[in-house]
Formats: structure tokens, C-alpha cells, sequence
């Protein structure tokens, strides 16, 4: 079992959540808002859920829905189109501007 699993099953234990079996409970034991303990686990589960979708597509797996979460290029794409339009707008006293990424 590697470190961060460890850590992982470890906080889990703690986690109120573990007691009601929630399956998503890893997630909710690890997700606590304002707590700077839970960035490098917020990473870590970002970088989980990326190699879970490549790994996943390389073998032809099911995905799991969870994993889907991840933000793509496209979306950092659609929101860079997104804050384009808001600059653009500006001049204009903050009128609503249309846009349409270029995927």
C-alpha cells in the first residue's frame, strides 16, 4: 500500500463521514473547506482522477462518473473565451458580448 493510500485510509477512519458509509466518502473526508490540510489531497485526487480517465481509455474500461469531473482543455478553452468576452465588454459599460469558443 503506497504512502498516500495510507494517509488516505487513515484519514478516512477519522472522517465522520466513514460512519454512514456514504460512497463518495473518501471524497467527503478529504474535501474540508477553509482547511489548508487539504490541498495536497486535493491535488492528489486530481491527479488520481486524470490517471484513472487515461488508464481507463488505454484499456477500453468503463469510467468512472466521478473521475469525469476533471476539467479538459476544452473547458479552459471555453473559459478563456468566456473572460475574452468580459474584457471586450468593458468598454461597452459591461454589456453582455456573445461568444463562441473556437474548439
Amino acid at each position: 500500500m503506497s504512502k498516500l493510500a495510507k494517509m488516505q485510509e487513515a484519514k478516512l477512519e477519522k472522517a465522520p463521514a466513514a460512519k454512514f458509509g456514504w460512497p463518495n466518502q473518501l471524497e467527503e473526508a478529504l474535501e474540508q473547506q477553509g482547511l489548508p490540510e487539504g490541498y495536497f489531497e486535493a491535488f492528489a485526487m486530481l491527479y488520481r482522477d486524470s490517471a484513472d480517465i487515461f488508464v481507463a481509455r488505454q484499456g477500453g474500461a468503463a469510467l468512472d462518473p466521478l473521475a469525469l469531473w476533471v476539467q479538459t482543455a476544452e473547458d479552459g478553452v471555453r473559459g478563456m473565451a468566456f473572460v475574452k468576452a468580459a474584457l471586450a465588454s468593458n468598454p461597452d459599460g459591461g454589456r453582455w458580448r456573445s461568444f463562441q469558443p473556437k474548439i
